[in-house]
């Protein structure tokens, strides 16, 4: 997570990507997977029980090395 403000309000991202190892495909396969990238925007203060929200995108791009380590 990176953390920044826009317009006075904290925001934050991510990138996830994650290296796989398929064993219950015809070949063996290992590799890139799809990655995730998001982006949130939060109130500047916790609420009363003290938990911090946020609301913001998410996207699934089509990174995958090989068919059988993504989404289809």
């Amino acid at each position: 997570m990176i953390g920044w403000a826009v317009r006075g309000l904290p925001a934050a991202g991510s990138i996830i990507a994650g290296w796989f190892v398929a064993r219950d495909v015809p070949n063996f396969e290992f590799g890139l997977g799809d990655t995730t990238q998001s982006f949130f925007l939060s109130p500047s203060k916790p609420t009363a029980g003290g938990l911090i929200w946020g609301i913001g995108p998410a996207f699934l791009l089509p990174t995958a090395t090989d068919d059988s380590l993504g989404t289809e």
